[in-house]
């Protein structure tokens, strides 16, 4: 069973989608395109407000609401490193490139990129924290000034 449920973040709203009891999706959305669920996956809910709530406070969370990700194994890999990255920090997608390259070979800084354009579950996943090599902000799925606002927030 589906259900879905916003949080009024002080960036923007957010659409959290959940799954028989796991968080499969956090995204910035501009409308409430449906009516919150009623009594549905209550508990990953509240742990993803309460994850969130911490987050907006400017402090870095201790715990993970429970998530189900979908996706390839190479995703899985990157968005695992992903989440390695320190809260106030940043890595390019070189970095990561070159970390999954240890255990795999070669790899692709623009391969990366694209796992990295999939996460399903923002901040969470703080794929916000992923710059190029050069420093630059780079993109991101809910806008440059969105990420920009993200990565102040952490320092």
């Amino acid at each position: 069973m589906v259900s879905v449920h916003f949080y009024d973040s002080p960036l923007g709203l957010i659409r959290l989608t959940c799954r028989n009891g796991a968080l499969t999706e956090l995204v910035f959305t501009d409308l409430r395109d449906e009516e919150s669920s009623e009594n549905l996956d209550t508990e990953v809910v509240t742990d993803t407000v309460r994850w969130l709530d911490t987050y907006f406070s400017g402090s870095e969370p201790d715990f993970l609401p429970k998530m189900k990700l979908h996706s390839t194994e190479f995703q899985k890999r990157v968005w695992e490193l992903i989440s390695k990255i320190p809260y106030g920090s940043t890595c390019s997608y070189g970095d990561i490139a070159k970390k999954l390259a240890e255990n795999n070979g070669r790899m692709s800084a623009q391969a990366v990129g694209n796992a990295v354009g999939r996460n399903p579950i923002a901040i969470i996943i703080p794929c916000h924290r992923v710059i190029r090599s050069d420093g630059s902000i780079g993109g991101y799925a809910f806008g440059e000034d969105l990420k920009k606002s993200l990565l102040e927030l952490e320092r």
